[in-house]
């Protein structure tokens, strides 16, 4: 502690009679009288910052890690700060909880922050929170560590990559909408390298490369998705590598069976009936009877039958009212012919 002068200035001034004492002598007599005493304590000193009162209190802290996922746990490191001021102190880990005791804590609020490591010596798991000290009085704190984040290292070569030379950016894709831009190796032009932070968990990623641009229009390649697992307080590294195949590619011709020929109208008594001749082709399965009422109009299908009938009875409103009808051949895997000639059932303004 500095003092307001030095006390060889002091005597000659006290000799010197009451008269030419300033009033910054005046008091400073009984400031050391009351030091020696014991009835002023001067402001104590914390980590270079003296503590108003020197009012000090304590911090217990307990964390229970029976709840945490991530492995064998060995330590933990505990930092306190307020301005400033900053204490650290390593704990152990027994019978499953991190427990620790800090005295002599100058009064106000602390953050706290709790790194709980593995026995690789990474911090899997963490905690933060904020504590009040008061003077001569222990404060327990308690406090839950969430899993902590792990990092994600990639490595995209591409090349394997048939078009690698038009290849100027990357980018990875993730399957909750997240990305990160892979950028060129400086030594290696068919090198792209990124990394990412995530939250612990399975991911699933594919790989995008691109032109000048990321826009849609420049994309060349979208990679088929792959998974990887992230752990707490880890980095995971993984290589990508395009991969080119063969296609061998066999085909075949699908013909339109042909139409059912000479479609007819016979006179019923309930109206009238339709007549084809069937289709010659063995595939087919059925006929579909198409429909209109305006000749300006469209057909619509209003019936399908069966290979093995030849035959549509209409209806006497059909043939009151006018229709014009066609047939088509259809086979089992949906291929439908051309349509029959068109007749026009009589009725109605033909």
């Amino acid at each position: 502690m500095r003092w307001p002068m030095p006390l060889a200035v002091l005597g000659k001034a006290l000799k010197a009679g009451p008269r030419r004492l300033s009033p910054r002598l005046v008091w400073l007599p009984l400031l050391l009288v009351a030091l020696a005493g014991g009835c002023i304590h001067p402001p104590s000193l914390q980590s270079g910052r003296w503590t108003a009162n020197g009012q000090t209190g304590a911090m217990y802290l307990a964390t229970p890690l029976s709840a945490l996922e991530g492995g064998t746990f060995s330590g933990a490191k505990l930092r306190l700060t307020q301005g400033n001021l900053t204490r650290e102190l390593l704990l152990e880990v027994t019978d499953g909880e991190v427990t620790g005791h800090v005295d002599n804590l100058p009064v106000g609020d602390w953050n706290v922050t709790l790194d709980i490591y593995d026995q690789d010596g990474d911090v899997t798991h963490r905690a933060s929170a904020v504590v009040r000290i008061r003077p001569d009085e222990t404060t327990t704190l308690r406090l839950q560590a969430e899993p902590n984040d792990g990092m994600l290292e990639i490595e995209a070569d591409i090349s394997g990559f048939s078009e690698a030379h038009e290849v100027q950016r990357a980018r990875i894709n993730f399957h909750n909408n997240q990305t990160a831009t892979l950028y060129p190796d400086e030594l290696d032009p068919m090198l792209f390298r990124g990394t990412k932070a995530l939250r612990p968990g399975d991911y699933d990623y594919q790989i995008e490369l691109y032109g000048a641009t990321q826009y849609a229009q420049d994309r060349l390649y979208r990679s088929p998705w792959e998974s990887v697992r992230i752990y707490p307080g880890k980095t995971v590294k993984v290589r990508w590598q395009a991969r080119s195949g063969a296609a061998h590619i066999e085909m075949g011709l699908s013909q339109m069976p042909p139409p059912p020929s000479e479609l007819r109208l016979e006179t019923t008594e309930t109206g009238g009936r339709l007549t084809w001749l069937p289709a010659a082709d063995p595939s087919v399965s059925g006929y579909r009877i198409y429909l209109k009422h305006d000749e300006f109009g469209a057909f619509s299908l209003v019936d399908e039958v069966p290979a093995s009938e030849r035959a549509w009875e209409t209806t006497a409103k059909d043939v009151k009212d006018g229709a014009w009808a066609a047939v088509t051949a259809v086979t089992s895997d949906g291929r439908e012919s051309f349509r029959s000639n068109v007749i026009y059932i009589a009725g109605g303004k033909g």
